[in-house]
């Protein structure tokens, strides 16, 4: 059952949610689903309506309040001081996901969260911020090589198939379309044809129009900053 729940921001709606979902049952299955950093649980009410049968949440206390779904999907923990995030539940599921998340950890919690991914699923969906995209609580925003590095290192492999399929998609949030990958342990998606992150990093004109706009409204205030200062010079 979900819960009935206040309408935030755009960041937080479904919408992203609904068209890349139904393309990842697709090509998974899962039906078991982990969402490392849910949130409010926005994603995982979207497996949910597609009847995925088992639902796992982790984040922190602070989106335990607002989160969506019963309560019995969500599991609350401190990344930061938890150093033992295996721990958290026993098993492995079908699917993790963690979708711009790292971004606002420390750079030894984020690579924590790369083994309790890896040791939690052999199918994973992760997105980070990239250098200079900015938000709150951006304290490590890496180059997308970075975490391709450390999954690698668990002998896992970096897909590149979702920036293409939605770069040009409106309905789909800019940060996903720019930093999403597939990763998957070796050989787990042999059978499959897809193609391997690169290292290209790839900027979305979004996220350029998006500086743009912060840099004009800059320009406009110092603008206003100044007559003011010279006001009250001259009074």
């Amino acid at each position: 059952m979900i819960k009935e729940f206040h309408k935030y921001g755009s960041e937080f709606n479904n919408e992203s949610a609904e068209i890349i979902i139904p393309d990842i049952l697709d090509l998974i299955k899962p039906k078991s689903v982990l969402d490392l950093g849910c949130g409010i649980g926005n994603w995982l009410s979207v497996f949910m309506k597609h009847k995925v049968e088992k639902l796992i949440g982790i984040d922190g206390l602070h989106a335990k309040s607002q989160f969506i779904l019963d309560s019995k999907y969500f599991i609350d923990t401190d990344f930061e001081l938890n150093d033992n995030l295996k721990e958290l539940f026993h098993g492995k599921v079908d699917l993790a996901i963690s979708l711009e998340v790292a971004e606002h950890l420390t750079e030894k919690t984020g690579k924590k969260i790369v083994d309790f991914l890896c040791a939690k699923s052999d199918v994973i969906i992760f997105s980070a911020a990239v250098p200079n995209q900015t938000g709150e609580n951006h304290i490590n925003e890496q180059h997308p090589s970075y975490w391709q590095e450390l999954f690698e290192e668990k002998g896992f492999v970096f897909y590149d198939i979702f920036r293409q399929k939605y770069w040009n998609n409106p309905q789909v949030k800019w940060w996903y379309k720019q930093n999403m990958f597939l990763v998957a342990k070796k050989g787990v998606l042999d059978s499959h044809t897809f193609p391997t992150f690169q290292g290209d990093l790839r900027i979305h004109p979004e996220m350029l129009d998006m500086h743009l706009h912060e840099f004009e409204e800059f320009k406009r205030q110092s603008k206003r900053g100044i007559k003011q200062k010279i006001k009250k010079i001259f009074k």
